[in-house]
């Protein structure tokens, strides 16, 4: 037996259940709960076991692209449950291990040793208010000029073997750190990089980048980084050109690149302070600073967000806003605590934000259908408006669109989306979840809770 009978395996499952799973880019198909933890427990270390020992290897992942607001998609990688808390299980025993050092210019993912938390990184909503607030006033320190450089692709530029030497160098369990190697190599045989998947694998990436933090130090000591977004400052325009043409230049022949199209120079008095505070009229700075997901929004916040999203879905409906969005109505869902029924108020009674606040629905509608020929290039969307429209579905107009839309003979294209229909009308097939459930890949659950 491989010796990993000491890993925080309920620890990180409670932390995935109530954290990291919101970072996923899908809603789930059903609520974790009545879980039996320390029979799940032994469920999850005998198939390290034997993913170790070679007898068995993880099952088919489900792949799923993902707009982003340049237009191009981002694949994302969605392993099943099970999976997905043995990736949580390593990373939370090499968390410490493979951290930047405490004076990293990082503010994401940042290592937290406190004991008293469940997780094992500090809260990132603090984190994104606390590089939003240095960012001003590093800017205006240095003379009013913030330079905002954006890594193009990063994680999938990873240099997967140079990641894999990164983590097994500095893990002090080998096993794990192998583990984690055999898994990311299953979840992605024929990709290079680190795969898009949930907060645990972008708590790895973000620390991978401390590697790129090296480079930029050897041309400035005056810079914060958020996730693959760095803050320079500078006194002038000029100065701020300069530091664009110097890290580019530093980060020729590396696997980290500029991307140009999110590279810009902010004069102070033009700067946004980003995802806390939405006023009306165009949020440029969400394109530039990926927010953290899966926090606690108030109810004015988060319905303002959906509306956001569906009134202007190619600039919100995204990788980043979207699934910040998705994130945050999931846990919001899960808690159904006042803040939720203040949001059902907006959104169900239509109680006006502003004169623009009454074509949510039809508009949501509207968009569904036309994303729904579009096939599996718009699954995603498709998926994330079917999970707004949760609220709605007593409705008649939506039950009736809804069903109009799952008699659609579209072959296999969106499987997922009639499944998903048949979610919020029709009851589980198996009213209790199994193990065999939770080890299969995101469509293949479904299927099992619902059927075709």
């Amino acid at each position: 037996m491989m010796s990993l009978e000491q890993l925080p395996i309920r620890r990180a499952i409670l932390h995935f259940i109530n954290s990291v799973s919101f970072s996923n880019p899908l809603p789930h198909w059903h609520d974790y709960r009545d879980i039996k933890y320390d029979l799940l427990v032994s469920i999850l270390l005998e198939r390290m076991n034997l993913y170790f020992k070679g007898e068995t290897t993880p099952n088919n992942v489900y792949n799923i692209d993902i707009p982003d607001v340049s237009e191009k998609v981002r694949k994302w990688v969605v392993p099943s449950v099970h999976d997905q808390m043995i990736l949580e299980t390593l990373v939370m025993e090499m968390a410490q291990d493979i951290s930047p050092a405490e004076q990293s210019p990082s503010y994401s993912f940042r290592y937290s040793s406190d004991q008293n938390q469940l997780g094992y990184y500090e809260d990132n909503f603090s984190a994104w208010e606390r590089f939003q607030i240095d960012s001003f006033t590093k800017a205006e320190q240095a003379g009013g000029y913030l330079v905002v450089i954006d890594l193009k692709e990063a994680f999938s530029n990873f240099d997967r073997d140079r990641l894999f030497d990164f983590i097994l160098r500095r893990s002090r369990n080998k096993a794990a750190g192998n583990l984690f190697k055999l898994l990311i190599q299953a979840f992605e045989q024929d990709g290079t990089g680190l795969p898009n998947i949930n907060d645990s694998t972008f708590f790895v990436g973000n620390a991978y980048l401390s590697n790129a933090d090296k480079l930029v130090a050897k041309i400035t000591d005056n810079f914060i980084r958020y996730m693959d977004n760095y803050h320079l400052f500078a006194a002038s325009e000029a100065k701020a050109m300069e530091l664009i043409k110097d890290v580019a230049d530093i980060f020729t022949a590396t696997e980290f690149q500029i991307n140009d199209s999110k590279t810009q120079i902010i004069k102070l008095e033009n700067y946004f302070w980003g995802v806390s505070d939405i006023p009306g009229g165009e949020h440029t700075q969400l394109h530039y600073l990926s927010a953290p997901i899966g926090g606690k929004m108030d109810a004015v916040t988060l319905y303002s967000y959906v509306h956001l999203a569906i009134s202007s879905p190619d600039s919100y409906m995204t990788k980043s806003f979207g699934r910040l969005v998705l994130g945050s109505l999931r846990k919001a869902r899960m808690t159904a605590d006042e803040n939720y029924q203040d949001y059902l108020n907006y959104l169900l009674v239509e109680k006006p934000l502003d004169n623009q606040r009454n074509s949510l629905l039809p508009s949501a509608l509207i968009l569904l259908e036309e994303y729904w020929y579009q096939g599996r290039a718009q699954e995603w969307r498709v998926l994330w408006l079917l999970y707004i429209l949760f609220d709605f579905r007593t409705k008649a107009e939506v039950k009736q669109k809804l069903t109009d839309l799952a008699t659609i003979d579209e072959g296999d294209k969106l499987i997922s989306a009639k499944l998903w229909i048949k979610r919020l009308y029709s009851p589980m097939i198996f009213r209790k979840a199994s193990d065999l459930i939770h080890q299969q890949n995101y469509l293949e659950e479904g299927r099992i809770l619902y059927g075709e």
